[in-house]
């Protein structure tokens, strides 16, 4: 029996299933997956990648056109020409370098290594620099170079057109030089000298003189002739060196005073006996002169039997109460003419005591001649300085602007002077000779002689052709 609280039975049809039978199957619908990618959005990012892709490329293109515009634009300035030009000649300059660079041509003397000795002391350790000339003109810049405030040169650069612009390049470069430099010497015609290793020819020699006097030299013994040479156009101070006629060197001293270069040897030296021989037969001469004197003293220092003492027999000054005094004493040239024979420049004060009382005073500047004979250097000629130098030739040149006319040797005691005559042609008239170092100006007759000034000694001159301007201004 059931109670009140019994639990009712179901149907097996109605009953609910069981917590563990399965549920019955249903067919799902397909889902979607949210997570892949949609076509319109592959094509999307597709689109815009390859548009930056043909963005970058084109602003490359656009890069690169503006970079070769700039590059055009920068080839077309001068500025960076010019700058790249001066660092690569003046930065750090090899002056031989740049004097074939510049096709400077060689002188007589000097080439690319004195331009470069030349150069080292003229820029020492300043600072190069450089700047353009207002006179530029459009294609072609000139550049001038300075060292300090000195402009040593000047460089060109010139602008050509290519395909897109117009390019600038090296054109030119001008160096600057100054040839101011000059010296003498002063040698014997039997020497040579060399100017930085080239030989001097006759054509430099500006001025001759004989040292003693032809007369009195004994026979088979020669006149020792000084030359003077005169060397102009010069960038620095020569080396200078010489060779006797042998060709062995001979040394060569400097006087800086009269920018002289002198060749010395032995010819030139005179021993403490012969300056002893000279001095002492000097004073004998005067000895003799006044009458107061030894004959031993005469044959002792002088050859009786020359021709230059039996001259002097025949010139005797007034006599003497008392021996002559001396004073002033030098020796102011010597030249050895041979082994045997020399010629010597003496001075000297003689005071002479006249027999009223005076006193007269000689000044004697002579020109002696000694032959050595047994043991004994005798005097065998004594003549006043100026006639022993009576030789004396000074060369004179003539010059039609840069054309040499005529260079020829003059005795210096000329009086009067033949030029060369020129008609009138192109220049005008010959009005006169212009004397380069002085200014001085000839006037020629109409036979082309000038007749020097009364008293005038002739000195080694540079002539030039003046004339007037008449027949220039017509042509103009």
């Amino acid at each position: 029996m059931a109670g009140k609280f019994s639990t009712p039975r179901t149907s097996p049809i109605t009953e609910a299933p069981s917590q563990h039978q399965p549920a019955p199957y249903k067919p799902r619908k397909p889902h979607k997956n949210s997570n892949g990618p949609r076509i319109s959005t592959l094509i999307f990012y597709t689109a815009y990648i390859m548009l930056i892709v043909f963005f970058v490329m084109g602003m490359r293109v656009k890069l690169t056109d503006l970079e070769q515009q700039l590059k055009d634009y920068e080839s077309a300035q001068p500025e960076p020409c010019s700058r790249l030009v001066f660092e690569e000649l003046f930065s750090e300059p090899d002056w031989e370098v740049l004097y074939s660079l510049a096709q400077i041509p060689d002188t007589a003397f000097e080439g690319k290594e004195q331009y470069a000795a030349y150069m080292e002391t003229l820029v020492g350790d300043q600072v190069l620099t450089y700047q353009e000339e207002p006179q530029s003109d459009e294609d072609i810049r000139i550049y001038q170079v300075f060292a300090g405030d000195r402009c040593i040169g000047s460089f060109r650069i010139k602008s050509a057109p290519t395909e897109t612009s117009i390019a600038w390049s090296f054109d030119s470069l001008s160096l600057s030089t100054e040839y101011k430099e000059s010296v003498h010497i002063q040698k014997l015609s039997t020497h040579t000298v060399y100017i930085n290793g080239v030989p001097l020819d006759d054509s430099y020699t500006v001025r001759t003189i004989s040292v003693c006097d032809d007369a009195y030299l004994p026979r088979g013994v020669y006149n020792v002739w000084l030359h003077t040479q005169h060397v102009t156009g010069l960038m620095l101070t020569p080396e200078v060196t010489a060779v006797d006629k042998t060709g062995q060197a001979v040394d060569v001293t400097y006087d800086p005073i009269t920018n002289t270069y002198i060749t010395s040897d032995s010819i030139f030296l005179s021993t403490e006996e012969e300056e002893t021989a000279a001095l002492d037969a000097l004073k004998a001469f005067v000895h003799y002169k006044v009458n107061r004197y030894n004959p031993l003293d005469i044959s002792d220092r002088f050859d009786i039997e020359s021709p230059f003492f039996v001259a002097s027999e025949e010139d005797i000054w007034e006599s003497s109460n008392l021996a002559p005094e001396f004073s002033n004493e030098q020796i102011t040239g010597f030249y050895r003419c041979s082994k045997n024979v020399f010629c010597i420049w003496v001075e000297l004060d003689a005071y002479v005591h006249r027999i009223n009382g005076t006193l007269k005073e000689y000044n004697m500047v002579k020109s002696m001649l000694f032959q050595k004979k047994g043991n004994s250097w005798l005097c065998i000629g004594i003549s006043d300085l100026d006639q022993a130098l009576l030789d004396t030739q000074v060369r004179v040149t003539f010059m039609n602007q840069d054309i040499r006319l005529s260079s020829e040797l003059y005795s210096e005691n000329i009086t009067t002077l033949q030029t060369p005559l020129l008609g009138t042609g192109d220049e005008g008239t010959l009005t006169g000779w212009v004397c380069s170092e002085t200014g001085m100006v000839f006037i020629p007759d109409s036979n082309g002689l000038v007749t020097l000034p009364e008293g005038m000694i002739l000195r080694p001159m540079v002539l030039y052709a003046q004339f007037n301007n008449t027949n220039s201004e017509v042509n103009e």
